[in-house]
């Protein structure tokens, strides 16, 4: 048995993925940073009792949650694989031995575990009703990994659940911000600010805007998993189609979420237009599905000569597109200069991509 190296572990997590998760959760919780106001002046984090240190604080220890639960859905993928993985051939740190299985689900485990842990923490510290919802959505999350890993692994409804993790991860990123910015203004005064940008609140902490936002992430991811059923084998089966059918239908949701914050108005006029710091009735939905394109075209042409590399590089294609789109999203709560650092998340997974697995 080898000894483990952070290869070994680099390879096991999917190392290059975390850039996606950092970059979208950290899109959610900026979006909801823009639209409570923070450019428009409604919102002034300089007003905070620390001068809004907590609310950066909050977002660390959110992207310490969030990959932490994606790193044990990453290990315990393989884990209930193992047995699989050993008779089809395949490689891996734990189907050679670089990691004992012992190791990986003691990891696995304690990840997912760990995970809820942060959450809890923004909890305990907001003393806020508001501040819990985020460790409700951790918890939720680490239980569509296990349902994904494990039970739910080799049934249909797969690809729902990997998408619902990646709607959960968007939602934690949001919920904690909201649940951030309320212990300085006020869970009533944040509804208020939120409504004309994110839309009228679904349930405390969660807007329209925001669920619009999430579940297109979701319906994205869920379609892009149904495209990679069967990867490794390439023949031409109904998840090519069905996988692009809902790809598609993702980048619409995304294109388009901005308008959800115009349902159901009182008549005042379309406020959510000016509300952003990106047009998002043109700009942002073109911003969308241009960043979009090559992927969704890829998938059509894989779809119609399907083969092991056309599948690969459109689920590498589809996973790399998250940080583009992560920093639109970015763009349009807080404007350019720091969505410039969320789309500098690209260069890592670029570069780490050519030494380890994505899939």
């Amino acid at each position: 048995m080898n000894k483990a190296n952070w290869k070994s572990w680099a390879t096991l997590v999917r190392l290059p993925n975390v850039f996606t998760v950092i970059a979208d959760v950290s899109a959610a919780f900026l979006l909801v940073l823009g639209g409570s106001g923070w450019y428009t002046g409604q919102l002034n984090l300089s007003g905070f009792a620390d001068g809004g240190t907590s609310v950066w604080i909050v977002l660390a220890a959110t992207l310490m949650s969030a990959v932490s639960l994606y790193w044990a859905g990453m290990i315990l993928n393989d884990v209930f694989d193992l047995p699989l993985d050993r008779e089809n051939g395949r490689e891996g740190p734990l189907v050679t031995g670089a990691i004992s299985l012992r190791t990986a689900k003691i990891s696995g485990w304690g990840l997912l575990l760990f995970g809820i842990v942060p959450t809890i923490a923004i909890g305990i510290w907001s003393n806020v009703n508001l501040g819990w919802l985020p460790a409700i959505v951790a918890a939720v999350l680490a239980l569509c990994v296990f349902l994904y890993d494990g039970p739910l692994k080799r049934t249909p409804i797969a690809p729902v659940m990997m998408g619902m993790c990646r709607t959960l991860s968007f939602l934690l990123g949001a919920t904690s911000a909201s649940a951030s910015i309320a212990v300085g203004i006020g869970s009533e005064q944040l509804a208020g600010q939120q409504v004309v940008a994110l839309g009228p609140q679904i349930i405390p902490g969660i807007s329209v805007v925001v669920l619009a936002f999430a579940l297109g992430m979701g319906t994205y991811i869920a379609g892009l998993t149904t495209f990679g059923r069967r990867e490794s084998i390439g023949d031409r089966t109904i998840h090519l189609p069905i996988g692009l059918v809902a790809m598609t239908v993702g980048a619409m949701l995304l294109a388009w979420a901005p308008r959800f914050a115009g349902i159901g108005s009182d008549g005042e006029g379309p406020m959510w237009m000016t509300a952003w710091r990106v047009d998002p009735v043109l700009i942002f939905p073109a911003a969308i599905l241009l960043m979009l394109a090559t992927t969704l075209l890829r998938a059509r042409s894989a779809t119609v000569n399907p083969s092991p590399d056309r599948i690969q590089g459109t689920i590498r294609a589809g996973l790399l597109a998250i940080i583009p789109i992560a920093a639109a999203i970015t763009m349009l709560g807080v404007g350019a200069k720091i969505a410039v650092l969320i789309f500098a998340l690209i260069l890592p997974w670029r570069l780490m991509a050519r030494h380890f697995r994505v899939t």
